[in-house]
């Protein structure tokens, strides 16, 4: 879920109106050792090696034809080492530490801004070692322990990209309409905020950001779709079209 606040700082980068006015800051790495690793995973008869899950995560992820309205604003690729807010979060959800996770890679991300509206959409694949971890992980983070503790988390997050002039204001979760009813590990939820300091020539009234994530699991994997809009959120048709797209590819391309 801390996925929400790199997009937010994706979007506020990466050439929207709001481009060069927010701060910028990230935590520092967490340091990881193979046997940290090897303590928090099973133990299994074919493990899974980070060439097969790269090679699945770039059959699944989103490019550019699925988008062809939108441009790439960022490439995507490897996600960065945990951090310690990664820890933290794991912590207080009792989720599974990202430092035992095969991979975490992204699509490009895809950028629009036709007529004031705004949008940036990606989709991520993150692999675990086993389903059973990969259960465990979504689990904890998508229920309403899991959500209270983001809550918590996201504004320290947000204020680090707080300027003299901008700063973000109190967030809102909630849970969407569930895109794929019935699918394993399936979810949706939208983390709202609103930008002020925004000067009046560019925003009338403070923007609002809509971010919304979608998600599944397919065996040791969640793929996630993430979709930020200000100051409309996304149309969920859209939203709709490309999570469905991404469960059609993961059934395509098991791990």
């Amino acid at each position: 879920m801390c996925r929400l606040v790199s997009s937010f700082a994706v979007l506020v980068a990466a050439g929207s109106p709001l481009a060069g006015c927010g701060g910028s800051g990230a935590d520092p790495p967490v340091a990881t050792t193979s046997a940290a690793a090897t303590a928090s995973t099973p133990s299994a008869s074919r493990p899974l090696t980070k060439t097969r899950a790269t090679e699945y995560a770039r059959g699944v992820n989103l490019r550019a034809a699925d988008l062809p309205a939108m441009r790439a604003s960022s490439p995507g690729g490897e996600g960065k080492a945990p951090t310690r807010s990664d820890a933290e979060l794991a912590r207080c959800d009792g989720g599974v530490s990202a430092a035992v996770r095969v991979i975490d890679r992204s699509s490009p991300t895809f950028a629009s801004s036709v007529g004031g509206e705004n949008e940036h959409i990606h989709s991520d694949v993150e692999v675990m070692p086993t389903q059973a971890l990969a259960e465990r992980h979504n689990a904890a983070q998508t229920s309403r322990r899991g959500l209270e503790c983001l809550a918590r988390f996201i504004p320290t997050a947000l204020a680090k990209r707080n300027t003299a002039h901008l700063h973000y204001g109190p967030i809102e979760i909630s849970r969407l309409p569930n895109p794929l009813p019935g699918v394993h590990g399936s979810f949706a939820i939208e983390v709202t905020t609103t930008i002020l300091g925004v000067p009046a020539q560019v925003a009338a009234t403070p923007p609002r950001v809509f971010i919304d994530a979608l998600g599944f699991l397919s065996g040791a994997s969640e793929i996630a779709l993430t979709a930020v809009g200000f100051p409309e959120p996304v149309g969920i048709e859209g939203e709709q079209r490309l999570v469905s797209l991404l469960y059609s590819r993961a059934g395509e391309h098991k791990l």
